[in-house]
């Protein structure tokens, strides 16, 4: 057997058993694999598996040609469908993850020794060159992605891949460009890996490809990563030249001069906005600077009611006795700080208060005349009802709002009662100064089939467009769809179904919280909280992965409603972190394939804030956690309390190497730890309880220097006094 042979048979196990991760160790396999089966993805063909192995034995068999056809035949016939795992030792069909067609073929082909790629790229590269120059005169990214998509490793594909991360670098989609640079050559300080899709001969410069990978992670905010990435890089590259980022030279001089220069000045925040949910679409906002104890050291610059003028009036009180655990749930609202204004949205208005004031400058109502048929009984009164939440999203001077139907329902049959209320996606045009927004568009959810469909949450903006998950609930199961809108006209670019999950065997409670969307790269990543996982090309839409994992239900072992708050997956360095509703674990998910890195069971996450130094860290029943991010481990990790309990009460946020943590507390509600130790102090520097204890706890953001609290009922601000 010779030493390609070997590899390329080393390569199909890798890429099939050693990717199964063991099952959860609560649940039987056979229990396990009963309950994945009950999850569908749609365009998951399990017949091409065969297809695919008798390619695979045709190049054991080094019978190149024949090898070639029926990778072509299937890229051709089902590149993007869905193939579940085959597992060479027992012929076993996993149903655990699937992925594409399309990059299978591609692992597989980088593969095939050089006669065979001499093979491959004589049929190939002719065309893959055409499609590669007409890239390259128009900037057409779509020409670009053929070239990658069809004809990955012919002698066109590496250029096309750098040049998409160009492309992708210039629009400051950092992340974005970091996966296409890493198809031509994995990073420097990366350990190699058979199992990741790579160029097979670069004849690109490989060591200016991997000189701007560091760049990225730079402009991202990675610092420590990069630092550690450029060392990597000396290593390998620490001669090479050229021009890179505008200056000619050595290109680790280069890249160490603009790290240097980014840690004396960062891209402070104090004057950015803070634009959706968790303040950014990887959901992993990490502020470079601490915040300054000027903004509480007075206390709140102003408070006003939630329900803000001309609301529907204060609905009943919480009962007196109310657990925390409750009245944590009753947390509704995650405003965005936009310019010099906060603002907030329920199932019905939109209202917005000047960041420094306070004032109340506009209510808007976004369900105009024709909208209001089916809408009458939305909840709207405060405190609202456990685990309602709601959410907008801020990008490029427009506001985009979701509206109408506060729970996804079962839907009546026809005559049988009243129709689930309609729900909506609104994009407002944000005025300057004080005047009211003007609406541009809306989109109602899919109707038709005997089905009503509901959107999950605030959409996702990225790039032009707008992104959406949307649901309906049929008799015990939840069928979800992704959809792609255009942000300026709303057209419709693309709507994808991406799941089927089963939900409670008992007549299924309506769910009013909603599930959001994830911009992991150049994927858009949605948890089902049901079971499932997936991501799907933000630009074209196509199926990129789904990954079962086991569920619990509803319901937490004791019967309880699950402690988890809104918890979309946070993507960090092409790596996702998913800390299920329905599972008592937390996942680490390769975000190229949804291979799983790491699995922590028996931890009940409330909120997943996101990775600051190596760390990833949540808040839980008990407290707040770190562990290891790179392999989910407690080395290096910790957790506070040390002894006891002390619950959360809202969204905390990464600054500077704080945490800033809301708790239940009522005389002390504040905690900032450093991320680094959990400590509550960093040499010098120590932020004790007492210092903090005229911050009201609540969902936090900042944006404009400025810090917004959102409690149950009130909107607090807290806002600089002097320089």
């Amino acid at each position: 057997m010779t030493i390609h042979r070997t590899l390329f048979l080393s390569l199909l196990f890798l890429t099939s058993a050693a990717l199964l991760p063991p099952c959860g160790r609560g649940q039987p396999l056979a229990a396990t694999e009963e309950q994945f089966r009950k999850t569908l993805f749609p365009g998951e063909v399990r017949d091409t598996v065969g297809r695919l192995e008798a390619a695979d034995r045709l190049a054991a068999r080094q019978s190149w040609a024949g090898a070639l056809d029926e990778y072509q035949r299937l890229l051709q016939e089902g590149g993007d469908d869905l193939v579940p795992e085959s597992t060479p030792a027992d012929r076993a069909v996993s149903t655990r993850r699937s992925v594409q067609l399309r990059r299978l073929c591609h692992l597989r082909i980088a593969a095939l020794p050089p006669a065979a790629l001499r093979l491959y790229r004589g049929r190939m590269d002719a065309q893959a060159k055409k499609w590669l120059e007409e890239g390259i005169a128009s900037h057409d990214v779509s020409a670009l992605r053929r070239v990658v998509d069809e004809a990955f490793c012919s002698r066109s594909g590496d250029r096309a891949a750098e040049l998409l991360g160009d492309l992708a670098f210039e629009k400051g989609n950092f992340a974005e460009a970091r996966h296409w640079w890493t198809l031509v050559v994995g990073p420097a300080g990366a350990v190699a890996d058979s199992r990741g899709l790579r160029f097979p001969d670069p004849q690109v410069e490989v060591a200016r490809v991997r000189a701007r990978q560091i760049l990225a992670l730079v402009f991202d905010g990675e610092l420590p990563r990069a630092a550690e990435e450029l060392e990597a890089f000396r290593r390998l590259h620490g001669g090479a030249s050229g021009n890179l980022a505008g200056r000619t030279g050595n290109y680790a001089a280069t890249v160490q001069a603009l790290l240097a220069d980014r840690r004396r000045r960062p891209f402070t925040a104090a004057d950015d906005d803070w634009p959706t949910f968790a303040g950014s679409p990887s959901r992993n906002r990490v502020l470079a600077d601490a915040l300054s104890e000027r903004l509480w050291t007075d206390g709140p610059a102003w408070r006003v009611r939630l329900a803000g003028p001309g609301g529907e009036g204060e609905g009943p009180p919480a009962p007196r006795n109310e657990p925390g655990s409750v009245a944590a749930r009753r947390l509704a609202f995650h405003p965005v700080i936009v310019g010099q204004r906060v603002l907030v949205a329920d199932a019905r208005h939109l209202t917005g208060y000047d960041l420094r004031s306070g004032r109340c400058q506009f209510r808007h109502d976004l369900l105009a005349a024709d909208r209001q048929r089916g809408l009458e009984g939305l909840r709207l009164q405060l405190p609202a009802v456990p685990d309602l939440r709601y959410t907008l999203t801020a990008a490029d001077g427009r506001l985009y709002v979701r509206v109408g139907a506060q729970s996804l329902a079962l839907l009546a049959p026809q005559g049988a009662g009243p129709a689930p209320a309609p729900s909506y996606l609104v994009c407002l045009n944000l005025a300057e100064g004080a005047r009211p927004p003007t609406e541009r568009w809306a989109i109602k959810a899919r109707t038709g089939s005997g089905t009503a469909y509901a959107f999950e949450g605030a959409p996702l903006v990225h790039d032009g467009r707008v992104y959406a998950a949307e649901s309906c609930l049929v008799g015990s199961r939840t069928k979800t769809a992704l959809v792609c809108h255009d942000a300026d006209t709303a057209v419709l670019r693309w709507r994808r179904e991406v799941c089927e999950t089963p939900e409670s065997e008992e007549e299924p409670a309506p769910r009013v919280r909603h599930h959001l969307l994830t911009l992991a790269g150049g994927a858009v990543v949605y948890c089902t909280h049901a079971g499932a996982v997936v991501a799907v090309d933000a630009l074209t839409g196509k199926r990129l992965w789904g990954v079962r994992y086991p569920s619990r239900g509803p319901t937490t072992t004791g019967g309880d409603p699950p402690p988890r708050d809104l918890c979309p997956c946070v993507s960090v360095d092409r790596r996702l972190f998913v800390a299920p509703l329905d599972s008592d674990r937390i996942l680490c998910l390769d975000a190229e394939t949804g291979r799983t890195l790491w699995d922590r069971e028996g931890i009940e996450a409330v909120h997943v804030l996101g990775v600051s130094r190596g760390r990833l860290l949540f808040t839980t029943t008990a407290g707040v956690r770190a562990l290891d991010a790179a392999t989910g481990g407690d080395g290096g990790g910790w957790r506070q309390p040390a002894f006891g309990s002390l619950p959360g009460f809202g969204r905390g946020l990464l600054a500077g190497g704080w945490l800033l943590w809301p708790t239940r507390d009522v005389k002390l509600p504040f905690r900032a730890l450093d991320v680094g130790d959990g400590g509550q102090g960093r040499g010098l520097e120590a932020l004790d309880p007492t210092r903090l204890r005229r911050l009201r706890p609540g969902n936090l953001a900042f944006g404009g220097g400025c810090l917004v609290v959102a409690d149950a009922e009130e909107l607090v601000g807290y806002v600089p006094q002097w320089k």
